[in-house]
């Protein structure tokens, strides 16, 4: 045999196979109420719910998308194109999203074992490694967040990498070379951590594949005294030239991530946060990680940069802990290498990661741990046996307290998960798990918004403000809840701020834009929201509001072509079919117009407005074919229930209805009770009237005709 191939092999018994399946009934367990949960405002209605390319499922044009988008500051291929085949099967049900995480989890988790007891031959070692890799709660972020599928995604590419690798190791065959080479670049096209797996296969060579011993044998055959330190230049370099390929691809991988995250603005400067302080978040990250990993309280989604900066006490003693584990490790790498490997990977694959570069508003995140922590738990696994030999601890005991460690970690986990059942859980146990969380109070804000409690929210985004006033997203997330809430001065005030701060940004353009909007300032709300989708064309909401100001400013021809962006970008959306139903009923195209609102109840069955449009088409039209009587009766009411009979133009369409089935004296008595609701409007009162007299003479109303029925 080949000296580069004499590291154990284990084949497949049924003892393992039984292994495997033990693993995937406790992964699952540990995560099985992650089919309960939403998707979250972070980042998953960017990635999911408000991206209509990967909405539309998996087609040639999502396919040219998702290879030449820097959507959302990234470059994942594979990643987009997994988000677009879930949309395909599930639409936009969070179950089967987060079921398909779940799965990947599963499979790495059944990968990293059968790895290790084929590599290593230690069974139970390699089987509590891959059962902490599966429950530790560290890992909840990667599985539980829909918008981190990169992480399972990225992390099954890594590990059938590995096991490729390993087969070439041992056969030495160009197919096994090739498979390494392609599932090493899905993965980075995946995500790019797996820039760091080159080396990872370097320390793999080390141990447990023991290349390093095996060539430096092969080179003195015969004469083995000679062999002596195995790391020899020889030796080193023939097994870097091999993977040669691989640090070419990573290197590639690194250049693309950095332009697109540089232009997209998510690469912080060192004017905003100094070197000095990276480096000191390097020391604290790389100990805090450690630290939850041993004991996992206080987990959060996001975890903000200290206002304050980090202090030098606390970043010296973490870099004195990280000097001495690393003077261990290398001390006893000859008796226990496991040791060094281990540490290696921990430090080496977070490294992309760790800040030196960094990216985002957080200072370190749970997901990163994804594939790190395994040479952490390798440390762990191959130490407990020999340090219960050392202490004469029977085997039993240490069965038993490993049995005991993963099903405390199981529990943690599986309550961990229910934190992701929603954002308001999700945030609010970030704020109770963290100090200044500006970032929580933010999204929690933007999630009340979104359900219209303005209030909450404006007291959410104050707090994220006050926390951190030179955080543009709070101020431009402010004006945009005081405009709702009609304080549109100092909306108006907090939105230039967030411009001041950041002037390039999209969002706060776009807030600046409805203020004018809701102060009728329709030309100039024109302006900055043509601004707006000239810089944001996918924006979807940005076109219809700019296509509702165009028609207030009597530009028809411009409204009803920015509708048609707006629903062609976004055709779920109800309120823009029933706002671009009216427009075209306004244009006196009614048959048109009706199409947009069935299409509009379609999607939202209690929507008064759309239920409104196809009652008033059905009573008015001046075509007697789309006229019907009773079902215009009929979906007035419906439209009335839903307003508590308070609104007075449905009241309007509702007597019209009555009119055209003939029923006037129900319409006379309803058109008084609209004209009632209008008792400060005195235009719209004079047009009422005007009806109000056509159903006294028992004549319907006919759109475009006052008092005159049209046939």
């Amino acid at each position: 045999m080949h000296p580069t191939m004499c590291f154990p092999w284990a084949k497949m018994t049924p003892k393992i196979n039984l292994i495997c399946l033990v693993l995937a009934c406790a992964t699952l367990l540990g995560y099985w109420h992650v089919q309960e949960n939403e998707f979250i405002e972070f980042d998953d209605r960017m990635y999911i719910v408000d991206n209509v390319r990967v909405q539309k499922g998996l087609t040639r044009q999502t396919i040219a998308w998702a290879f030449t988008s820097d959507y959302a500051g990234n470059w994942h291929p594979l990643t987009w194109l997994s988000h677009t085949l879930d949309c395909s099967f599930f639409g936009l049900n969070p179950r089967g999203h987060h079921l398909v995480s779940v799965g990947f989890h599963v499979a790495n988790t059944m990968l990293l074992f059968v790895l290790l007891t084929r590599m290593t031959g230690a069974l139970w070692a390699s089987a509590f490694t891959a059962a902490l890799f599966a429950l530790h709660p560290l890992h909840v972020e990667s599985v539980a967040w829909a918008s981190e599928r990169k992480d399972v995604l990225s992390g099954f590419f890594w590990l059938l990498t590995v096991f490729a690798y390993c087969r070439y190791a041992r056969k030495r065959r160009p197919v096994w070379y090739a498979m390494l080479v392609c599932t090493f670049t899905l993965g980075l096209l995946s995500k790019p951590m797996l820039v760091t797996l080159p080396c990872v296969l370097l320390l793999l060579d080390y141990w447990p594949l023991r290349r390093f011993e095996h060539l430096a044998a092969s080179n003195h055959i015969g004469n083995p005294r000679k062999i002596g330190n195995v790391f020899t230049r020889n030796n080193t370099i023939t097994l870097i030239q091999e993977k040669l390929p691989l640090f070419v691809l990573a290197i590639l991988s690194s250049v693309i991530t950095y332009v697109v995250q540089s232009e997209g603005g998510s690469v912080s400067s060192i004017d905003e946060i100094p070197l000095g302080e990276r480096v000191k978040n390097v020391c604290v990250s790389y100990v805090a990680y450690l630290t939850k990993m041993c004991w996992p309280g206080d987990l959060a989604i996001i975890y903000p940069f200290p206002a304050n900066g980090i202090p030098v006490l606390q970043a010296c003693a973490a870099a004195a802990v990280l000097a001495v584990i690393s003077w261990y490790v290398v001390k006893s790498r000859g008796r226990y290498p496991f040791l060094a490997v281990g540490w290696l990977w921990y430090l080496g694959t977070l490294v992309p990661v760790i800040g030196v570069v960094h990216v985002g508003m957080h200072s370190m995140a749970d997901r990163y741990t994804y594939m790190p922590l395994i040479g952490i738990f390798i440390m762990i696994s191959w130490s407990g046996p020999i340090l219960a030999d050392r202490i004469r601890c029977p085997r039993v005991c240490l069965f038993t307290l490993s049995f005991a460690v993963l099903g405390v970690l199981m529990l943690c986990t599986r309550s961990q998960v229910r934190y992701w059942r929603h954002t308001e859980s999700l945030f609010n146990h970030a704020l109770t798990a963290t100090e200044s969380n500006y970032i929580a109070h933010n999204t929690l804000g933007l999630s009340l918004e979104r359900d219209g409690q303005y209030q909450e929210a404006q007291s959410h985004f104050e707090k994220a403000v006050a926390i951190n006033p030179a955080f543009p997203p709070a101020h431009a997330n402010l004006g945009s809840v005081l405009g709702r809430l009609g304080r549109l001065d100092q909306a108006g005030e907090h939105v230039e701020t967030a411009l001041r701060l950041q002037p390039d940004f999209v969002e706060a353009r776009y807030h600046l834009g409805m203020i004018q909007l809701r102060r009728h300032q329709y030309r100039q709300a024109t302006r900055i929201l043509a601004d707006v989708v000239a810089r944001k064309p996918d924006f979807a909401l940005a076109h219809r509001n700019l296509a509702f100001a165009y028609v207030k400013a009597g530009q028809y021809a411009d409204g009803v072509r920015h509708y048609r962006t707006a629903l062609t970008l976004a055709p779920d959306q109800h309120e823009a079919n029933a706002q671009f139903g009216n427009v075209l009923l306004a244009a006196g195209r009614s048959k048109e117009a009706l199409t947009y609102f069935y299409r509009a109840v379609a999607l939202n069955p209690t929507s008064p407005e759309a239920l409104n449009g196809i009652a008033w088409i059905l009573s008015t039209c001046p075509i007697r074919d789309l006229r019907d009587g009773a079902k215009a009766v009929e979906i007035a009411k419906r439209a009335c229930d839903l307003t508590q009979y308070s609104d007075a133009a449905i009241l309007d369409t509702l007597a019209a209805a009555y009119a055209e089935a003939e029923r006037f004296t129900d319409a006379v008595v309803t058109v008084k009770k609209a004209i009632d609701k209008c008792s400060d409007r005195p235009k719209i009162i004079g047009l009422l009237r005007q009806r109000l007299e056509l159903y006294v003479d028992g004549k319907p109303y006919r759109q475009g005709n006052d008092g005159v029925e049209c046939e």
